[in-house]
């Protein structure tokens, strides 16, 4: 866990801190290369959100640092 997912989950009661995680995991940050890999992983929360924002990473995948779609995905995914 990152610094900042340690001190939320602390602040917020154990029910809420494993809803995050659990909702973190589903969001995916998806390049246009087709990698995908989850807000919870990447080091984030994205709990209760909506929409599709973007954000600017570094694809592990095809090297590149592109624009990457933040997507909920099914928990199978």
């Amino acid at each position: 866990m990152s610094a900042f997912q340690k001190l939320v989950t602390r602040l917020v009661p154990a029910s809420w801190a494993a809803s995050m995680e659990a909702e973190s995991r589903r969001w995916h940050a998806c390049c246009p290369c087709g990698h995908a890999r989850s807000i919870w992983d990447l080091g984030g929360i994205r709990w209760k959100g909506g929409g599709h924002p973007r954000t600017w990473l570094p694809c592990p995948a095809c090297g590149q640092r592109t624009w990457h779609t933040v997507r909920l995905l099914d928990a199978e995914k």
